[in-house]
C-alpha cells in the first residue's frame, strides 16, 4: 500500500501546528480585546457633587464615578481607600495619615451599610458606570467638615477630614479587569453656603485625579 511522501507529512504537521497556534492566539486576542477597562471621574459639580436637605440639614455628597470603557462586563467591582495624605499648611509637605485600607460604599443603595451588595458592585456593563461614595460634607461648629464612611466589621468607620489639602489613594479593582490606582487630590476649605453653585465652587476645591502621589 502506497503511503504519503514524507514531505507531505511534514507539511501536514506544520499546517496542524499553525492551526492550533492560530486558534490559541485568536482566543487570547479576543479575550484581550473584549476585556473590561475601568476609568474614574470626580468633578466638583453634579452628578459627582450634589446637595441634599435644606438649612441646617444641608449636606454635600462627594462621589467617585467608575465607568467601564471596555467591551466586556466588569464583575465584582470594588473601590478601596488605601491611604490618605494631608498638608495643613500650603508650603509644607504632604504627610501620610493613619488610615487602614478599607472599601468604600457604592452610592444609591438601600441595604444596611457593610453588606456585600453595598461594598461590591456585581457588574458594570460596557459603556455604563456607577457612583461610589467618597464622603459627605456637613456644617458643624461654624465650619464645613468632610466625613468619609468606610467599611469595617459591618458598621463602618467614619473618618472626619478637617479643612486642609489632601490626597486619597484609591484602588479600583474587579474580578476580571486590571486594577486602576488613582490619587484623588482635594482641598477642604471649611467654607459653607446656602447657595448650591457657590457651595460646589468653594467648599471643596482643587479637585484632581492623578496617577501618582504628588509630594
Amino acid at each position: 500500500m502506497l503511503g504519503w511522501p514524507s514531505e507531505w507529512k511534514d507539511v501536514g504537521a506544520i499546517a496542524t501546528s499553525i492551526g492550533v497556534l492560530y486558534a490559541l492566539y485568536r482566543d487570547l486576542f479576543l479575550t484581550w480585546r473584549n476585556r473590561p477597562i475601568l476609568e474614574v471621574r470626580c468633578e466638583p459639580n453634579p452628578p459627582d457633587f450634589y446637595v441634599i436637605g435644606r438649612n441646617l440639614d444641608r449636606k454635600l455628597n462627594v462621589l467617585l464615578y467608575v465607568k467601564n470603557v471596555g467591551k466586556g462586563r466588569a464583575n465584582q467591582v470594588q473601590v478601596i481607600a488605601e491611604g490618605l495624605w494631608s498638608r495643613p499648611h500650603e508650603n509644607g509637605p504632604f504627610r501620610e495619615a493613619a488610615l487602614l485600607p478599607m472599601p468604600l460604599r457604592w452610592a444609591f443603595e438601600n441595604e444596611p451599610f457593610g453588606t456585600e451588595k453595598t461594598l461590591i458592585a456585581n457588574g458594570i456593563a460596557p459603556g455604563t458606570g456607577q457612583h461610589c461614595r467618597i464622603g459627605v460634607l456637613t456644617f458643624l461648629d461654624q465650619q464645613a467638615r468632610l466625613s468619609m464612611n468606610l467599611a469595617m466589621r459591618g458598621d463602618g468607620v467614619t473618618v472626619h477630614v478637617e479643612p486642609a489639602h489632601y490626597q486619597l489613594k484609591l484602588r479600583i479593582a474587579a474580578a476580571n479587569a486590571e486594577a486602576v490606582v488613582r490619587y484623588l487630590e482635594f482641598r477642604v476649605t471649611g467654607k459653607w453656603s446656602q447657595d448650591d453653585n457657590e457651595l460646589y465652587a468653594t467648599a471643596i476645591t482643587d479637585v484632581w485625579l492623578r496617577k501618582e502621589l504628588r509630594t
